[in-house]
């Protein structure tokens, strides 16, 4: 992303807050989102996520997504699933339910099929796993419509293993770990 894109991301926020929530009103207990995903190592051509956010106790909520995974280009293919959890501490003083300031943990977990050529013709096939873990930190705010934006950032790791029933295949199996950054905005509807 470049900065033309935070600044703009910025400037929807900044307008969205401008329209205040009334304290109080906005006590939704669910919310069904479609997030833009990205970790910064992802290669996905579709960093889309579907979620429900779930009220679990008063400033508390469980945020459940799944997420198609697919990438094509140069004799690549990767297709999968992406599973994702979040428990959310919602920490704004002056508002109640699933609304303001949070942080807490994520987990997800990537299952891919990937095949490739190498460029001599034969294809291989293999599967990949990945978990990712860390903690987020971000901004929702839920309007009186029903409407929400979710804003969050996030740190963690990743950690993946490849399988491959091709035993004669050149791959290089890049096994990784590390540290992972994480930006993801979200819109939806809360009721």
């Amino acid at each position: 992303m470049t900065i033309k894109h935070f600044l703009l991301i910025g400037f929807v926020v900044l307008g969205f807050s401008v329209q205040a929530q009334k304290k109080g009103l906005t006590d939704h207990r669910n919310i069904i989102k479609l997030n833009l995903n990205t970790d910064f190592d992802d290669e996905d051509g579709v960093p889309i996520m579907f979620s429900w956010e779930i009220k679990t106790n008063k400033n508390q909520s469980l945020n459940l997504g799944v997420a198609p995974r697919y990438f094509k280009g140069n004799g690549y293919k990767r297709s999968g699933i992406g599973l994702n959890g979040e428990y959310r501490f919602y920490i704004s003083r002056n508002k109640t339910g699933i609304t303001g300031v949070y942080v807490g943990p994520f987990a997800s977990f990537n299952a891919y099929k990937v095949t490739n050529n190498y460029g001599n013709g034969q294809e291989y096939t293999y599967r990949s796993n990945d978990f990712r873990g860390g903690l987020i930190f971000g901004h929702q705010w839920v309007y009186l419509s029903g409407f929400s934006l979710d804003l969050n950032l996030g740190l963690g790791f990743v950690s993946s293993s490849n399988s491959n029933n091709n035993l004669n295949t050149p791959y290089y199996y890049n096994e990784r770990g590390g540290l992972l950054g994480r930006f993801n905005v979200g819109i939806g509807y809360a009721f």
